[in-house]
Parts: C-alpha cells; sequence; structure tokens
C-alpha cells in the first residue's frame, strides 16, 4: 500500500485542530521512514550494479523510486494540512470571537435589567440617606452652636467624624543670621541677653535662619464635614435636581440670642 493510502483525507470545516496535528505527526513520521528507505536503497545501488541481474536493478530501481514518491507526496500533503491548519485556526479563532461577542452580549441584557432595577432603588434609598446626611449636618450645627458659648467650666464638645485637617507645615528657611551664645556656648537667641556673663555675639550659618527655602512649607487645611463633600442626585436625570448638595447647605438661621450677643460684639448689625 502506498503513502496516501496509509491516511485519510480530512476537512477544514469538521476537522478540530488536534486530530490535524495527529495527521501531521503521522504523516512526517512515513515520510522519515520513506526518506530514510531510499537513502539506503540508493547506498546500495552501485553493488546492485556489479552483481545484480537486470532484473534485480530493475526492481531495485523501482523500490527506490516508490520511496522517492511517498517522500513527495508526503511534502506535498505536509504542505496542504499547513494550509488547511491556518484555515481551520482562523476558523476557529471567528467562532471563539462570536461565542465571546455573543456571550458579551447576553452578559450586557442582563446588566441592563440589573441597572434599570437599581435606577428603580435609587430614589428611595437616596432619599432616607439624605434625611441621615441632614440629621448628621443639623446636629454638627447644633454641637458648634454650643462649642460657640460654653457655659462656665464646661468642655469643649466634640463630634463623632474623625477629624481630617491639616496641619500647616513652616517653610524653612537657611541662610547667614547673627546669635548670641553664653559663655559655655550655649546658643540664646538672637536678642541681646540680658543678666548673662560671658555672652558674646557670632555670625552662624544654617537652616532656621536667612530666607525661606521655596516649596518647603505647607498650608494648613481646616477640617472640612464629610457631609459637606456628598451630593446626591434626585435620580437619573440631570435637570432633576438634588435631594442632598452638601457643598450648597445652608446653616442654620442664628436664635434671638445669638443675634444679641453679636451685636453686642459689634459684629452683627
Amino acid at each position: 500500500m502506498g503513502l496516501l493510502g496509509k491516511f485519510t483525507m480530512l476537512r477544514a470545516e469538521t476537522t478540530p485542530l488536534d486530530a490535524l496535528d495527529a495527521e501531521v505527526a503521522r504523516i512526517e513520521a512515513s515520510r522519515a521512514a520513506a526518506d530514510v528507505e531510499a537513502l539506503r536503497l540508493e547506498s546500495l545501488r552501485p553493488d546492485v550494479l556489479l552483481t545484480g541481474s537486470n532484473d534485480e536493478l530493475r526492481q531495485h530501481d523501482e523500490a527506490a523510486g516508490r520511496c522517492r514518491r511517498e517522500v513527495e507526496q508526503a511534502l506535498a500533503r505536509l504542505d496542504a494540512l499547513a494550509r488547511e491548519r491556518d484555515a481551520r485556526e482562523h476558523l476557529d479563532a471567528d467562532q471563539r470571537d462570536a461565542a465571546e461577542r455573543q456571550a458579551r452580549h447576553e452578559a450586557g441584557v442582563k446588566a441592563q435589567a440589573e441597572e434599570r432595577r437599581l435606577l428603580r432603588a435609587y430614589e428611595p434609598a437616596a432619599a432616607k440617606l439624605a434625611d441621615i446626611l441632614r440629621g448628621i449636618a443639623t446636629a454638627r450645627e447644633t454641637i458648634d452652636r454650643a462649642n460657640a458659648d460654653l457655659p462656665e467650666g464646661a468642655k469643649r464638645l466634640e463630634t463623632a467624624e474623625p477629624s481630617n485637617a491639616v496641619a500647616a507645615v513652616p517653610e524653612q528657611r537657611f541662610g547667614l543670621t547673627e546669635m548670641w551664645f553664653a559663655a559655655t556656648g550655649e546658643p540664646l537667641g538672637p536678642s541681646r541677653p540680658s543678666g548673662i556673663a560671658g555672652a558674646f555675639k557670632r555670625e552662624v550659618r544654617g537652616f532656621g535662619y536667612g530666607l525661606p527655602i521655596p516649596g518647603t512649607g505647607r498650608p494648613g487645611q481646616p477640617h472640612q464635614p464629610f457631609v459637606s463633600r456628598i451630593a446626591l442626585p434626585r435620580s437619573a436625570d440631570i435637570d432633576d435636581g438634588f435631594l442632598w448638595r452638601g457643598s450648597e447647605t445652608k446653616p442654620t438661621p442664628l436664635t434671638a440670642d445669638e443675634l444679641a450677643i453679636l451685636r453686642f460684639h459689634g459684629l452683627r448689625t
């Protein structure tokens, strides 16, 4: 049986890649065996020419020819399978892409339904949260008013919210300045000390003196309540207003007593 009778034809549209790879391996093994046999027969031909009959030489050449044809047929089939495999890979890639697109679309349809459900749930939930924020802001304003005019001996009231204030960092300075020192060498400051015998003045260089160094300082930031940083739209409609927007909350109006205190100190007319 010839080499072509040892494998079956495969169709790219129905054969998976692993079957194609197995077929390539079988054909490659057959090609290698035919190639080895052809080389062996080629090496024996001089002896057949010398010692063999005409029939033996003809049979020898026919066997060598079959081996060479099997090698050529195997190479042609391997080339065809390589093209077939490329086509299958592209087909599989297209099918995978189509399956992934379908899966993404199905996930999107589910997400669309979930989005609609959550948007319906948003407004009542946001309204409840706005009531909580309004209560926190009102409590904070009440605490601030109490701290503005504490009874004698009362301690300042602290809110439950952790402070997010940032302390200021002074600029560093470097340069020359005149410093006074005690006789022991202990620095006394830039002003002339009084009542210290043996004090002397010396020009010094270093940090803490002279001109400020740019970029070394940082201004402080006061505490900013978290309720002032929250905005809750009334709905998904951008023109529907807000249930709560802390940056626009108005302080609670001052009481008559608070107004009287401010007028007494000249802070309100």
